[in-house]
């Protein structure tokens, strides 16, 4: 088969999937992230998402930041060439704290945000 025709083919099945599933997860991490500094599962483990050098909660542009790794993730996984690149990215952010002195991930890097525990 033409290696073109497939991508191509494959995209166009592909692309609304992924968008739907980016704007669902945009709404849900962000939308709780603003509302309550946390999602549903960071608030049955007792931890809170705030900025690294102050207290309170995140903003929405704060919130936004830390989904772009996600998002670019997503969008790289749309090429073959590129979801190579998409993948080791994804399995490098949240593997980044193991030796992160700060204990943050990639996406907390980019966001220049913490989870912490709540007091």
């Amino acid at each position: 088969p033409d290696a073109a025709a497939l991508q191509a083919a494959l995209t166009d099945v592909a692309l609304p999937v992924t968008l739907v599933m980016l704007a669902v997860a945009l709404v849900y991490e962000v939308g709780f992230l603003v509302w309550r500094s946390a999602t549903p599962g960071k608030m049955i483990f007792g931890t809170v998402v705030r900025p690294l050098e102050a207290a309170g909660p995140v903003t929405l542009t704060v919130a936004l930041r830390r989904q772009a790794i996600k998002v670019v993730t997503e969008l790289l996984s749309l090429n073959v060439l590129l979801g190579l690149a998409g993948f080791f990215l994804s399995v490098l952010d949240p593997a980044w704290l193991l030796w992160d002195p700060k204990r943050q991930a990639l996406h907390d890097k980019v966001a220049e945000t913490v989870v912490v525990l709540k007091r």
